[in-house]
């Protein structure tokens, strides 16, 4: 959430002519199946992209000057 909120709304679009943004989050260890999120639940990757999205979704409606945020996560554990 931090990297989401600091470094791509934060610093990337607030100049001025940037309006859309995407963040984009990969996991390629196959070890790691969960993250806690920040009320102390653990998520599982796909939980966690949904949790970036509202997220994404909540930031767009506080700030008119943005008009879309692509939250995109690729599994590489699942690709051969």
């Amino acid at each position: 959430m931090e990297r989401l909120e600091n470094q791509l709304v934060g610093q990337y679009l607030r100049a001025h002519n940037s309006k859309y943004g995407i963040y984009l989050l990969g996991i390629i260890d196959p070890h790691r199946r969960h993250w806690i999120d920040e009320s102390g639940t653990p998520v599982n990757f796909d939980q966690l992209i949904d949790k970036l999205r509202a997220r994404a979704n909540e930031l767009m409606a506080q700030r008119n000057d943005i008009r879309g945020i692509a939250i995109i996560g690729i599994d590489f554990r699942q690709i051969n």
